[in-house]
């Protein structure tokens, strides 16, 4: 069973690397490669050339899966934070939880 402080230090830790994270692939951007991606795709001649067009819409699902990675990660975090809430508030025992909540939180940013 982790100590609070370990919780605690875990949190911080993922949430300061998902920060470096978006900073690192400028998320902004990144979502605005993904609207000009998919605007290519509305133009009827998209489709005329399927080399261009495979090509851009690997970069769409790139994008995309990238995307959604960090969402997930951020929304695992969320997820142990209110779990430590509670946790510290003796609501319920979540430890186990939140212990399943970091080992999966680490893999996610570990592999992305």
């Amino acid at each position: 069973m982790l100590e609070n402080y370990e919780i605690n230090k875990a949190i911080e830790d993922f949430s300061l690397r998902v920060d470096e994270l978006e900073h690192a692939i400028d998320i902004d951007n990144l979502k605005e490669k993904l609207k000009e991606k998919e605007e290519l795709m509305n133009n009827p001649s998209f489709w005329n050339d399927q080399n261009t067009s495979s090509k851009v819409l690997k970069e769409i699902k790139s994008i995309k899966d990238n995307l959604d990675s960090l969402k997930t990660i951020k929304e695992h975090i969320e997820e142990l934070e209110l779990y430590f809430e509670m946790h510290k508030s003796k609501e319920a025992d979540l430890g186990e939880e939140i212990e399943n909540l970091i080992k999966l939180v680490k893999e996610c940013i570990e592999n992305d």
